[in-house]
């Protein structure tokens, strides 16, 4: 099972790469879409709820985050409830590029 999901990364991530994207960029933005899209009030989740929630370690996190951000994919913005965290939503770009990866993969 475990080479199976290897191998099924490799070609999520040779479907993905033209888009200037890898699979863990794909699995934020698919969350972040689905997450947010149903509730347009909550628009955007703190970045530490976003890697609590997929599993993904504080520094990896932010580094993904500051990657779709270059991209112009997601916007990072303080948390006006707790001023020591980020909240991230995707923009309009964002949901473009996310539906275009959904589509290769």
């Amino acid at each position: 099972m475990h080479r199976l999901q290897e191998d099924a990364q490799e070609v999520a991530d040779r479907a993905l790469e033209p888009l200037g994207l890898n699979v863990k960029h794909f699995g934020v933005m698919t969350f972040l879409r689905h997450e947010t899209e149903p509730d347009p009030e909550r628009g955007s989740l703190s970045q530490q709820a976003i890697g609590e929630r997929l599993r993904i370690d504080r520094t990896t996190m932010v580094a993904l985050i500051d990657d779709l951000e270059r991209a112009g994919y997601v916007k990072r913005e303080r948390n006006p409830d707790d001023g020591r965290a980020y909240v991230i939503s995707l923009t309009a770009a964002g949901k473009r590029a996310q539906a275009r990866a959904e589509k290769a993969v």
